[in-house]
């Protein structure tokens, strides 16, 4: 199966002159913003080349580049040849911003990117290496909004005045609902501006979310695209239908998109969800419908109190202390009432997530 980084040596040498870029690029461009560029990249209008911020990321050890446990290892290898590849070579960095904030529970981060055509890609990362993002990850659903989505919009909006031509808004997981989010958050006069959206296996929102003017207006420039053994992308409620993409792996692993087929036009498509992700998508749910908003909130904070008294700070922590282990604890925990039935499930579910 070929994948993304075929996709570069077929393509890497034609220019954007001679072939506009089609989704596959948006989601390699969407990764760039996975590091950290704080001091590197300007947080405002200002540019700065890919060559010489690659550069000045890696520096002279690349080993010190690190994203977790969790992150595609395709990102950094990836990332180190862009520069050097002539379709990706002459695209402009800008308006980096990073807010990592313990105490309210936020964790958010945005590039722009500037494209040959003149248009621009607003980029949002998805979920890093810390337990706090994780956390507020889950809060999306139980919370009309949690800060990294008020971040987004206002990032969006301040992107769509401080540059000019179109715009594309991306981002993969997380990322995905906050372009989605962010988009759907603009006026009438600004979403004129948006070229497309592009969540890249990105869950959804709560059901009264959908029912927004904003969301309407802005959906039809939506492309919604997950892999067919997806178990991120289909949490929660959409409207849009979901472009599905070939993937050979199951699990978290299908979550990244370096593993989903790709062709020299782009995603290979997918007829529909293989059996074992509806179903699981379907039980997590049922389970987050059902339970009631006091109940939810106490298990995500039980939950992570759980995963912090371990001295944790991000996954690969916990993966150093026996991650299958905590989550057992935590179910052990959730003994009285419906949090000990949705909450176990739930849990039960996680951990089929992060072991396949």
């Amino acid at each position: 199966m070929a994948g993304i980084q075929e996709y570069i040596r077929w393509r890497g040498d034609i220019t954007y002159d001679i072939s506009p870029f089609n989704e596959v690029d948006y989601y390699v461009l969407s990764k760039i913003g996975s590091p950290n560029f704080t001091g590197i990249v300007p947080s405002d209008e200002n540019t700065a080349d890919l060559r010489s911020s690659v550069g000045r990321l890696f520096g002279d050890d690349p080993d010190s580049v690190v994203l977790g446990i969790l992150a595609s290892k395709s990102i950094l290898k990836v990332l180190r040849i862009l520069p050097d590849t002539p379709r990706y070579s002459s695209v402009l960095l800008s308006g980096y911003r990073a807010v990592f904030n313990e105490s309210d529970t936020e964790q958010f981060s945005a590039l722009t990117l500037l494209l040959p055509d003149g248009s621009c890609l607003v980029s949002f990362r998805g979920t890093d290496d810390n337990l706090i993002a994780w956390k507020e990850d889950l809060q999306m659903g139980v919370k009309d909004a949690v800060p990294a989505q008020i971040d987004a919009a206002e990032y969006l909006q301040w992107a769509v005045s401080a540059y000019s031509g179109p715009i594309i808004v991306a981002g993969h997981s997380k990322g995905g609902n906050l372009a989605v989010y962010a988009a759907a958050m603009l006026s009438t006069v600004q979403q004129q501006r948006i070229k497309s959206v592009y969540s890249f296996d990105g869950p959804g929102f709560k059901p009264d979310f959908l029912e927004q003017e904003g969301y309407s207006s802005v959906m039809d420039c939506i492309h919604d695209i997950v892999p067919e053994t997806s178990i991120i992308g289909t949490i929660l409620e959409k409207k849009t239908n979901p472009e599905i993409v070939r993937c050979v792996y199951s699990g978290i692993q299908s979550h990244d998109g370096y593993r989903w087929e790709t062709s020299p036009a782009g995603f290979v498509r997918a007829k529909e969800l293989t059996e074992t992700s509806r179903a699981l998508n379907e039980a997590m749910d049922k389970i987050i419908e059902e339970m009631p908003y006091e109940d939810a909130k106490e298990l995500i904070d039980e939950l992570f109190r759980i995963l912090t008294d371990t001295g944790a700070k991000t996954v690969t922590d916990l993966a150093d202390i026996n991650l299958i282990g905590n989550f057992r604890l935590a179910k052990n925990l959730f003994r009285e009432g419906q949090i000990r039935g949705l909450g176990g499930k739930l849990i039960e579910n996680m951990i089929k997530c992060l072991i396949r």
